[in-house]
């Protein structure tokens, strides 16, 4: 698993399922990490070198994924 510094966020680069949770990362002032993974053409780690990097941390293999420091 990798560790992370600060609570991070990762989807796709697009308004979906994450969009909750950042909008409330956002309006309680935290300091995060948005992980963006391409979406249509759109800037982010493409999503194939992302699932074969951190598959095995992926809850049913999809996204949204929230990581917070200290926590495996």
């Amino acid at each position: 698993m990798t560790e992370v510094t600060k609570p991070t966020l990762i989807y796709f680069n697009t308004v979906g399922r994450a969009e909750v949770a950042r909008i409330l990362l956002e309006l309680a002032g935290i300091n995060y990490h948005w992980h963006a993974i391409a979406w249509n053409n759109s800037p982010g780690e493409s999503w194939e070198e992302y699932k074969k990097k951190h598959g095995d941390e992926l809850v049913f293999g999809q996204l949204p994924q929230y990581k917070e420091p200290g926590k495996s």
